[in-house]
């Protein structure tokens, strides 16, 4: 099996085997330590956007969802779905 993050047009999903901005253990832990009241330690970060704050996470269950000021909103039901609606159109 191999890993890597995923990097399409200006998409990049973190992931594990890499080193860096787009390993995802590491976007995680940084991540989680500028949100407040601890809000992302139950989600993974697999995308920065780089606008406003804005990040791509994943809860427990593979819900997807944006993350910005503290604030969640579910956009996908899972992180197929993500992947084929907002990376692979």
């Amino acid at each position: 099996i191999e890993y890597g993050a995923i990097s399409v047009g200006s998409h990049e999903i973190s992931a594990l085997g890499v080193e860096g901005d787009l390993n995802v253990v590491e976007l995680t832990k940084e991540e989680r330590e500028f949100a407040p009241n601890n809000e992302l330690q139950e989600y993974i970060v697999i995308q920065n956007l780089g606008i406003e704050g804005l990040l791509i996470v994943l809860d427990s269950e593979g819900n997807v969802y944006e993350y910005v000021n503290g604030k969640f909103k579910k956009i996908y039901k899972d992180f197929y779905s993500y992947l084929k609606m907002e990376i692979c159109v």
